[in-house]
């Protein structure tokens, strides 16, 4: 099922929560579970604040938190989530991102995986500010799928585990890796 802890339909505030040792898994028509921890098809008015989100899975994308929204989300720790693709989750549109600590997490798949994909079918246009992201087992740390021509996104003030600039470069999928 999506949400394999937390289903939510509508704005929520959802803050100092423990969200451990779910799963999201197929629904019976076959269709991919979404978000391990969290699943939330909600409003502008979401806040996701100083929660730990550890050791949640999905068999598809977004191990940790998956979300249709843009919401804040300031203040987590997102450890130990599991999935396919995107090991912790996917950021949509003008999520606030920021002061989070994302680590831990990994990704199953043989193919390109990411610990937080940006955009799939939007353009994302928020804040990836001050979070630590640094040792998850994916090929990206940050995987931003907006289509050239876009607004550059503004992640700045990260700890990608390495101060040396050319294996940040490495640790980000974007325009340089692919012009399109």
């Amino acid at each position: 099922r999506m949400g394999g802890g937390i289903y939510s339909w509508g704005n929520i505030t959802l803050s100092h929560n423990i969200i451990k040792d779910n799963t999201a898994s197929y629904y019976p028509s076959g269709s991919s579970g979404y978000g391990g921890g969290i699943r939330a098809q909600s409003g502008s008015d979401t806040t996701i604040r100083n929660n730990i989100f550890f050791g949640n899975t999905s068999v598809d994308i977004d191990g940790a938190i998956s979300l249709d929204s843009s919401p804040t989300i300031e203040y987590n720790s997102i450890i130990g989530n599991s999935a396919i693709n995107t090991a912790a989750l996917t950021l949509l549109v003008t999520t606030v991102f920021n002061s989070n600590t994302v680590t831990g997490n990994s990704a199953t798949d043989s193919s390109q995986t990411r610990t937080i994909r940006l955009g799939t079918w939007t353009v994302y246009k928020g804040t990836i500010n001050n979070n630590n992201i640094f040792g998850n087992t994916t090929d990206y740390e940050l995987w931003n799928k907006n289509s050239e021509g876009t607004n550059d996104v503004n992640a700045e003030n990260n700890w990608w585990g390495t101060a040396i600039e050319t294996e940040i470069e490495d640790k980000i999928y974007h325009w340089v890796d692919d012009s399109a």
